[in-house]
């Protein structure tokens, strides 16, 4: 069977961002993607009404039920609607084994609204766990660290290695929302080594960016890359999924990242 990944996250109804992109990302990459639902949430491309987080209890058994049965190589936890949801997870991912864990420290929908009730303190505990890549956003990361904004890649940098000390975990730092540049850069700090990886920047806004973006990333890891290669190849895969937006839309808010195209896979 090809490797699995475990995703953590919430339902959108339109099919568009949380778990339904994470099985696309998936399936692009060429892993399984087992599903655990973390909240329902009502929203679409336009606004966000509504989210209902699934009690923790629950989140425990559906993990444990993928975990009995399939080869999962990697974790990949997006929305999360607090600290016990966390620990559960954390918990469970510790008693079977050092899987990796790719957290996208979701707080706010792309079109606003509040999505999640975790504190920065909850994130760097679940940091310190061993095994953890965070891949924040400018947002995530300022809201983790505390700071004022961030504004260049040498900030970028500084940000990276401040989080990647504070949680004591890998972070890669994604550098899409820094304006007026024509190169987008990400700083992937992994204990004190820090790498930058650049792109040209699409002139294209997309609703998934970041569920999918992990989950490239986690499957990378579950086929057995080191982390500095499944992150190369999780952006690279992206750059070209967002060429493509520009062209395609679902809707009449944001348009997602469908045109995620079957990579290499583990091969």
């Amino acid at each position: 069977m090809m490797p699995a990944v475990l995703a953590v996250g919430g339902i959108d109804p339109t099919g568009l961002a949380g778990l339904a992109a994470d099985i696309r990302a998936g399936a692009a990459a060429g892993v399984h993607v087992a599903t655990v639902v973390s909240a329902l949430t009502v929203q679409n491309g336009r606004e966000l009404f509504r989210v209902d987080p699934v009690e923790p209890e629950l989140l425990a058994e559906q993990m444990k039920a993928v975990l009995e049965d399939l080869p999962v190589g990697a974790v990949k936890i997006g929305l999360l609607p607090g600290r016990r949801a966390l620990e559960v997870l954390m918990t469970i991912r510790d008693a079977h084994g050092p899987l990796p864990v790719v957290m996208d420290p979701v707080m706010s929908a792309t079109v606003g609204g509040r999505l999640s009730r975790l504190s920065s303190a909850d994130v760097a505990a679940a940091g310190r766990c061993g095994g953890v890549l965070l891949t924040p956003n400018f947002d995530e990361a300022e809201w983790l660290l505390g700071r004022r904004s961030i504004r260049d890649l040498e900030e970028m940098k500084e940000a990276a290695v401040e989080l990647a000390e504070k949680t004591e975990c890998a972070v890669l730092l994604k550098g899409g929302h820094m304006e007026n540049d024509a190169i987008v850069a990400d700083v992937l700090c992994d204990g004190r080594i820090v790498s930058v990886f650049r792109a040209h920047r699409v002139p294209a806004r997309a609703r998934g960016t970041g569920c999918a973006l992990a989950t490239l990333v986690a499957a990378g890891l579950a086929c057995g890359r080191e982390l500095g290669s499944a992150v190369s190849t999780a952006r690279r895969m992206m750059t070209e999924a967002l060429e493509r937006v520009a062209s395609e839309n679902a809707g009449e808010g944001i348009p997602p990242v469908l045109p995620l195209m079957p990579d290499d896979g583990c091969a």
